[in-house]
């Protein structure tokens, strides 16, 4: 699903900001989706850019949503908490066609991950994610699932980290 709609302010400071950006130059490679998809997540993780930016044109030039969908979770898992704004806006432009038709798909995706690269990683969110779980008894409740009395307590202190 995609929404036509990016905060005014937002919309401007990305304007502003790819004024000033000027595209690198990227080798092409041909490897399958799949390949592209884990070499994308595992270039930003290592602040790769060249194979950041070779899988990124590769599963654009073939799939853009899956390629705009994949940079969403890589945002999460890998940056969640460390720059929320620059995560809110990779969230924002993949789910605006209006504003990927008007800059460019190729040129967002480069000045978005150029910003990864420079973002510290942060994997604190999806450590969360996947401590609840781990540590999930399945039991009938309103969310499908119950939390064991250690998995609450760790959920505690994580959730009382972030806060600080």
């Amino acid at each position: 699903m995609t929404h036509d709609f990016l905060p005014k302010q937002i919309h401007l400071q990305l304007t502003e900001d790819l004024a000033d950006y000027s595209c690198p130059e990227v080798t092409p490679v041909d490897l399958s989706r799949d390949i592209l998809s884990s070499m994308l997540q595992k270039a930003l993780r290592r602040a790769d850019k060249t194979n950041a930016l070779a899988a990124a044109h590769a599963l654009i030039a073939n799939e853009p949503g899956l390629f705009w969908r994949r940079l969403v979770g890589i945002a999460f898992e890998d940056f969640g908490h460390s720059n929320l704004g620059l995560t809110g806006l990779i969230v924002s432009v993949a789910a605006n066609r209006s504003v990927r038709k008007a800059h460019g798909d190729l040129r967002l995706a480069s000045y978005l991950i150029d910003q990864l690269t420079l973002t510290p990683k942060d994997r604190r969110v999806d450590d969360l994610y996947m401590l609840a779980v781990a540590h999930t008894k399945y039991a009938p409740c309103h969310s499908g699932a119950l939390l064991s009395p250690v998995a609450r307590e760790l959920l505690s202190r994580i959730v009382n980290a972030l806060r600080s």
